[in-house]
């Protein structure tokens, strides 16, 4: 069973009802007795769960890779999801790019009861290459495309494909192309909210370019620690929240006015009536409102301290593993036959001697 995570204050008005920064969430819902369990918790008000292709069932289901088989089918978690008398808000994170079609067409049935519900809909994926990685699964525009053809009431959650053991901070180029991805698309708009989301760790390294998220578009950031990943301390928490959320702004900053929604020039006029059909998304929010965290909080200081030595432990061996893999690589590629037989030999005889 994965424990629900941080709860902070919930934001209050209309459109605010599924903000995230609002969210106790249910990680990585992956089975028929965790969603049950997660729709009877009354401390929990948004759920997440990852979606897979299974083989056996030649179908989506709700699992974490490298596990792909579930006795939670994605029909199943949608249907009981938004047929539980407590509504919980429903984020599908999707780990592979072959499922989309199939879950969009599903998701189009359930939209309106979730509008009558006030049940907010978060469709992520790690779209972006990030932090460690030289590629992501998803061709970037072809996602938000689908889904805002698909679900445009939903709420676009929008990642970078990381990886723990090697991956530094989040750099400018890295932002850059997120931020260069909301403009082709003309993201947030009047219809559909954009939650960017970035690992919690990789974002406390250095969060100088992760910021301009926030103060150049009207977009949420949500920081998250992965299924698997080591929870974080009460301190690490108050220091990412003294980063994220101080100076707090709103929507009369210059930066955020100049992002165009429209991809083009905008007449005052224009501006003005979309600044109001925004008013209920995020558009006047400050920055601490707009700030959220669904991480894996340690019980007391003894487990925090554990989980942080082993994710020490993790970074150095991940570390080394992918030197080595570089040492291997290019031992190859710049060495002749001979030469690498004759090493070899050398190698054999020095551990024998």
């Amino acid at each position: 069973m994965s424990p629900p995570s941080l709860l902070l204050p919930v934001a209050k008005g209309p459109g605010l009802w599924a903000l995230s920064s609002s969210q106790r969430w249910w990680h990585s819902c992956c089975s028929v007795k965790d969603l049950e369990l997660a729709l009877e918790d009354e401390s929990v008000s948004a759920i997440e769960s990852d979606v897979v292709f299974s083989g056996s069932r030649g179908e989506a289901v709700m699992a974490h890779p490298p596990v792909t088989e579930s006795d939670l089918t994605f029909e199943a978690f949608m249907g009981m999801g938004v047929e539980a008398l407590a509504v919980r808000h429903l984020k599908l994170d999707f780990k592979e790019e072959r499922v989309l079609d199939e879950c969009l067409k599903r998701v189009a049935k359930y939209v309106e009861k979730m509008k009558e519900r006030r049940q907010g809909l978060w469709l992520n994926a790690d779209i972006l290459a990030g932090p460690g990685c030289a590629s992501s699964k998803f061709d970037a525009d072809v996602f938000i495309r689908k889904c805002l053809e698909a679900v445009p009431e939903g709420v676009l959650s929008l990642g970078w494909r990381v990886d723990l053991g090697v991956g530094g901070p989040y750099s400018a180029a890295q932002v850059d192309d997120m931020l260069d991805l909301l403009k082709r698309h003309a993201l947030p708009n009047a219809q559909t909210r954009v939650v960017v989301t970035a690992n919690f760790r990789l974002a406390i390294m250095d969060e100088t370019h992760l910021l301009r998220v926030l103060d150049e578009t009207p977009c949420e950031l949500l920081l998250w620690t992965g299924f698997g990943e080591p929870s974080i301390s009460q301190a690490d928490l108050d220091y990412a929240i003294a980063l994220f959320t101080a100076n707090t702004d709103t929507s009369t900053d210059s930066s955020k006015k100049d992002f165009s929604l429209l991809g083009g020039e905008k007449n005052k006029q224009q501006e003005t009536t979309q600044h109001h059909e925004r008013r209920d998304i995020s558009q006047d929010l400050s920055r601490k409102d707009r700030v959220g965290f669904d991480v894996s909080l340690a019980s007391n200081a003894q487990v925090a301290l554990a989980a942080s030595t082993a994710f020490r432990i993790f970074r150095i061996y991940s570390f080394v593993k992918a030197a080595s893999t570089n040492f291997a690589r290019d031992f190859f590629l710049t060495t002749s036959r001979s030469q690498r037989h004759s090493w070899f030999l050398k190698e054999a005889q020095s551990a024998s001697s």
